[in-house]
């Protein structure tokens, strides 16, 4: 079974999610803002991505 490149991006910001999370639960009060910075990061790119992939949809409805 091959993965598209969507798909293999998507099951890394998942599991990017999970070690967040369970970094949060370990991390100590100094690392807590580092973890938080990372999600911000994750999130970010995350929201990115699907903008992109409205932009391509709607893009190639219009062509």
């Amino acid at each position: 079974m091959k993965l598209s490149t969507i798909s293999k991006i998507c099951a890394f910001e998942q599991l990017l999610l999970l070690l967040i999370k369970e970094a949060e639960k370990k991390a100590t009060s100094k690392w807590k803002s580092f973890v938080k910075g990372v999600k911000t990061v994750v999130y970010t790119f995350m929201v990115i991505r699907i903008l992109v992939a409205i932009y391509l949809k709607v893009k190639n409805k219009d062509a």
